[in-house]
């Protein structure tokens, strides 16, 4: 077996040159409420200590993350309109909907990933025809007292993961570093913790 311990349990070793021979870290992205309600309760049951990264803009938020709001537009109604249309950086896009809805899926996910949250919320209100904008119960993000619950002890660190998931490589620098600095603010606020560790979205 390994030795499992939190990112900066593992950051502080590393620069200490003290690494623990297979050291394992586990690590969990995004803040989705099953980290608290399924998750922790694994790692409780086998004293297992995880870091979870949390996208601080979607704690609480009704619509759910992007993604997850995408799926339900295209992949879950019964029936979508013969064509949908959306505007991606000043561009309509007009999109056949017919036959598998996979590719669909995957071609609109391509077009928003590299947005703003504005911009991804103008283009998801663009495809509300689409279907039900309610994201499975199962789906939904962390709300603040989740969050505080998740993190009540030692055995759960929580990280920063940016406010609102951004691909950072498609923002100017000021605003990467924005998103970096406030999702660490927000979350040690939040938490009453300082926030040291950090996860890129989309890895």
């Amino acid at each position: 077996g390994g030795r499992t311990m939190l990112v900066r349990a593992l950051a502080s070793r590393l620069a200490a040159g003290r690494v623990p021979r297979r050291a394992i870290v586990i690590t969990i992205d995004d803040g989705y409420a099953d980290n608290l309600h399924q998750a922790r309760p694994l790692l409780e049951r086998r004293d297992v200590p995880a870091t979870i990264f949390v996208a601080a803009g979607y704690l609480g938020r009704s619509g759910g993350f992007w993604w997850d709001e995408l799926e339900q537009r295209i992949l879950a109604p019964a029936a979508l309109p013969s064509r949908l249309r959306v505007h991606v950086g000043g561009t309509a896009h007009d999109l056949e909907t017919s036959g598998d809805r996979q590719p669909l899926f995957l071609h609109l996910y391509g077009l928003l990933r590299p947005l703003t949250d504005r911009e991804r919320r103008r283009a998801l209100d663009d495809l509300a025809a689409g279907g039900d904008s309610s994201v499975d119960a199962t789906a939904r993000p962390l709300d603040r007292e989740e969050l505080s619950n998740l993190q009540r002890d030692a055995l759960v660190e929580i990280g920063a993961h940016t406010v609102t998931h951004p691909q950072l490589s498609a923002l100017p620098v000021a605003e990467q570093r924005e998103e970096i600095r406030q999702s660490r603010a927000m979350l040690a606020e939040l938490t009453g913790r300082d926030v040291v560790s950090f996860a890129y979205p989309y890895g």
